[in-house]
């Protein structure tokens, strides 16, 4: 098969293609979520599922309420300086502030993504449902 494209297209159409697969595929459950209480502050853990070159590298995010949803915007890396060569997920650690009621929406973004979950505090931990989900997973602590 890979002979066969490679009549077809020169190498480096060919390797954009796979690219371009490569990160289509990439973009499915990108990130990873868990939720706790501290001190009645929601924290959540973000992380990436797939590795990144650089130790120390962490998501940045913006987190806003919108009455009873919180939407956190992915939008991109902050690599350290110096990268200190290494392969682990990159992550970040954010406060979702006060929540007077006890549910809520997640609501994620990143470029043209969107996922919602609906969560919910509870004695033990979080109860998290997923509502709409295409790059998001949750992970109970």
């Amino acid at each position: 098969m890979r002979e066969i494209l490679l009549r077809v297209f020169p190498m480096r159409i060919f390797l954009a293609l796979i690219a371009a697969g490569t990160t289509a595929l990439a973009q499915a459950d990108s990130y990873s979520f868990a939720l706790d209480s501290i001190d009645s502050h929601i924290m959540m853990t973000l992380r990436t599922l797939s590795p990144v070159p650089c130790l120390g590298t962490s998501i940045r995010t913006q987190v806003q309420w919108e009455g009873d949803t919180v939407v956190v915007i992915v939008s991109g890396f902050i690599r350290p300086t110096p990268c200190i060569d290494g392969v682990e997920p990159a992550s970040a650690r954010v406060s979702l502030g006060r929540q007077p009621k006890n549910a809520f929406f997640l609501r994620f973004r990143e470029e043209t993504s969107d996922d919602m979950w609906s969560a919910s505090r509870a004695e033990d931990g979080f109860h998290v449902a997923s509502i709409r989900r295409s790059f998001t997973s949750y992970v109970k602590k």
